[in-house]
């Protein structure tokens, strides 16, 4: 666990880690991205797989050697939960003064979730994230849609 803390105790990991949630990169496209040297992103890269955040799958195409480097599929499924904690914690430390303040917290965050929805759906339909990958992100975000419809149910009905 610390290994983990560690690793996301950096900025440039943590960019790394919120490019790779939604889609595989090559090296080059992480250097442009974070305009980072390759020596430095290597060092990055290192630490996140050393550690099991992210995966580094090599493969060959046009007969040369190439990387890609995706989020594995336990990292995905404890960044959706710690997204899922986080959002609960900040909810509770900032107290909504009444159900209504509460309600329209909750419409912000649906709004955030549709927007997410839409961005996966576009970068599957582009081609750039596979059907799987696609299913596993958007299962995730409608469970977390799931979720604060029951929260604002129980609001209004208590309301």
């Amino acid at each position: 666990m610390l290994d983990i803390c560690k690793a996301l105790s950096n900025p440039y990991r943590l960019q790394i880690m919120e490019l790779v949630y939604e889609k595989e990169y090559r090296p080059h496209e992480l250097e442009k991205a974070l305009s980072m040297t390759r020596g430095g992103l290597e060092r990055h890269l290192k630490q996140l797989t050393d550690c099991g955040l992210i995966e580094k799958e090599n493969f060959i195409e046009s007969g040369r050697a190439k990387v890609r480097y995706y989020i594995s599929s336990e990292s995905q499924e404890f960044f959706d939960s710690l997204r899922k904690i986080t959002q609960k914690f900040i909810t509770s430390r900032k107290g909504p003064q009444n159900n209504l303040e509460h309600i329209k917290l909750l419409e912000t965050r649906i709004k955030s979730l549709y927007e997410s929805i839409e961005k996966v759906n576009t970068l599957y339909m582009d081609k750039n994230i596979s059907e799987p990958e696609y299913l596993n992100v958007k299962e995730g975000y409608l469970k977390e849609l799931i979720e604060i419809e029951k929260e604002m149910a129980e609001l209004i009905q208590t309301g």
